[in-house]
């Protein structure tokens, strides 16, 4: 099922910001889409008028070209999945998954082989005959997801369903559940706050902030290539240094004050702009001063170290750049592949114009 979000808004009485203001989105059939934010920004209000629970305010949703705005839930097509499960408890499992059948009426024997064929799908076929409370949080996410896809869904809405399961076990369900959901070939859309979450289970993110999409693209494309300081603040660390685009074309040259910045842009700045040149720690290498900059990186910017943390599978350093006016970045490589600096050391912070984004300021 394709949706369309055209416009979409949802005010509310006596609060002086939509909680969802002109969103307007294509999801395609089949795709996985999530909707990712600090708490605040609008992303459930914007699941929930998709499922028909609200009315926006102005705007129109379509499915499959026909405007739902005004149906009700219960004539969508959709099922939301919540992160407390919300399992009928007194139910077994087979009748709760049959639980949706029997609302549309299918004979006994019709929702009882739907019901074992989504728990088969699921793997939780052998425990149709236990009640929710026996099962673990992992199992009773499977049962949630049989059960919204024998109600006959055409669209899946997850609200953040893995947040109340332990660490292990939500890395755990993100593979198990993005790999179902892929299986079914229904449309889904997923409500995270969590980054990792959204970065490795989604086909494409719409970072939300104040109501709005401020960046919509796969989770490579705004990990990578964030739009705004927002988007690269909320996608993990990252370091910035602002500046002015001293020459403009396939290469871009940033003039700073720590230096210059070499950058392959996708977009061509005019001359003169100010920007903030933004670098993922991950992508920082560290030299010793003494050994000069790689020729195979653009950028090498002069800093000394500052702090070195050890993290297992990496280590972190902050270094100040140049003579600390400029502020610190911080670095992230690879514990087995890393020399170890020290506090106060010279370094070199290199870095390839590949890894640069520009954001405009």
């Amino acid at each position: 099922m394709e949706i369309a979000l055209q416009a979409i808004s949802k005010a509310y009485d006596g609060v002086d910001r939509p909680a969802v203001s002109k969103v307007s989105a294509s999801i395609a059939s089949g795709e996985f889409f999530f909707l990712l934010g600090p708490s605040g920004c609008g992303k459930t209000t914007l699941l929930r008028l998709v499922a028909g629970l609200i009315r926006p305010t102005s705007g129109g949703i379509a499915f499959d070209g026909e405007d739902v705005t005004e149906l009700p839930v219960d004539q969508r097509g959709t099922a939301l999945v919540f992160q407390g499960y919300a399992l009928w408890p007194h139910m077994t499992v087979l009748e709760n998954v049959e639980f949706g059948p029997r609302m549309s009426g299918a004979s006994r024997d019709a929702r009882r082989r739907v019901a074992m064929e989504q728990l088969e799908r699921v793997q939780m076929a052998e425990f149709a005959q236990r009640k929710p409370n026996q099962l673990s949080g992992g199992q009773q996410q499977r049962v949630a997801l049989a059960r919204a896809l024998a109600a006959g869904t055409r669209c899946l809405l997850f609200d953040e369903p893995l947040s109340n399961l332990d660490a292990r076990l939500r890395l755990h369900m993100r593979d198990e559940l993005k790999t179902l959901v892929k299986e079914t070939g229904v449309t889904a859309i997923y409500v995270t706050h969590d980054q990792k979450e959204a970065l490795s289970m989604a086909d494409r993110v719409a970072v939300m902030n104040e109501g709005e999409i401020v960046q919509l693209g796969t989770p490579e494309e705004v990990y990578s290539q964030p739009a705004t300081r927002f988007v690269a603040d909320f996608l993990g660390e990252a370091n910035f240094l602002g500046g002015a685009v001293a020459a403009s074309g396939d290469a871009v040259r940033v003039t700073t004050t720590a230096g210059e910045i070499m950058v392959s842009s996708r977009t061509a700045p005019d001359v003169g702009s100010k920007v903030q040149c933004c670098v993922r720690p991950e992508h920082v290498r560290i030299r010793a001063a003494d050994e000069g900059p790689d020729p195979s990186l653009e950028n090498a910017l002069e800093a000394t170290i500052v702090s070195s943390v050890y993290l297992g599978d990496v280590r972190q350093y902050v270094c100040r750049l140049g003579d600390g006016a400029d502020g610190e970045w911080r670095v992230a490589e690879l514990s087995q592949n890393a020399h170890r600096f020290e506090p106060g050391q010279p370094v070199l912070a290199t870095f390839a114009a590949s890894s640069v984004a520009l954001l405009r300021t």
